[in-house]
């Protein structure tokens, strides 16, 4: 049995691709200059993989980093991701510890995509420019659709529990994690530092163990005077 993948895409480099194991699609794609194939006993990816969509920009957005007025930007009305004040304290902290590490994804008209939580942190540290990549040529649909994407994406993401101990523990002992994002709470649970929770000693009530000396005729219900 041969598995091979061959892969033309625009996004690896010049249009050109990657070619592995010689392996090449016997069937004609529909789009060859935006197509991942993989051929497993002379099977077709079906054109309705993720991996088989064209993608939108011509371009990618971070290729190129300009310096934009905050005043600029726009927030995306409709943006369904919520920021606390809680979290928007965590990313200036982290912006003012590591500077800008993530650019700002807006469109021509600075209308944000992704960044929403950044912008609202770099107006409390007071910053006038920020870095921005833009998304030239998307249309509304596909802005919409990566407004969603960027925040749902990373969340779909795990923790090696085990590796995640290991760094915490050793991080924990040369300095503060409030700028991991997590809380004391959090660290003592994973770490096993917070103390075992007590069990309940109340004692739920039996209605039945107990008898009253009046009863309603109509609903049936007991009492004491």
């Amino acid at each position: 049995m041969m598995v091979a993948t061959a892969i033309r895409s625009p996004l690896l480099g010049g249009g050109k691709g990657v070619k592995s194991l010689a392996a090449r699609c016997k069937e004609p794609c529909a789009k060859p200059n935006f197509c991942v194939v993989k051929i497993l006993k002379g099977g077709h990816r079906p054109s309705d993989s993720p991996l088989h969509m064209e993608y939108p920009m011509k371009q990618n957005p971070a290729d190129q980093i300009e310096q934009w007025p905050i005043d600029r930007l726009s927030p995306y009305a409709r943006n369904a991701r919520t920021h606390s004040e809680e979290q928007i304290e965590q990313l200036a902290a982290s912006i003012k510890k590591w500077g800008w590490t993530v650019p700002i994804l807006v469109d021509s008209e600075g209308q944000i995509i992704a960044g929403h939580g950044r912008i609202l942190a770099a107006k409390k540290l007071g910053l006038e420019d920020i870095p921005v990549v833009i998304a030239h040529g998307w249309t509304d649909e596909q802005k919409r659709m990566y407004v969603l994407a960027d925040n749902k994406l990373a969340l779909n993401a795990g923790w090696d529990q085990d590796l995640l101990r290991c760094e915490l523990s050793d991080l924990r002992a040369v300095t503060d994690l409030d700028l991991t994002g997590f809380s004391p709470l959090e660290v003592g649970a994973l770490l096993g530092l917070n103390p075992p929770t007590q069990k309940s000693t109340t004692k739920e009530v039996n209605p039945d163990e107990f008898e009253m000396e009046h009863k309603c005729p109509k609903c049936g219900f007991e009492f004491d005077d």
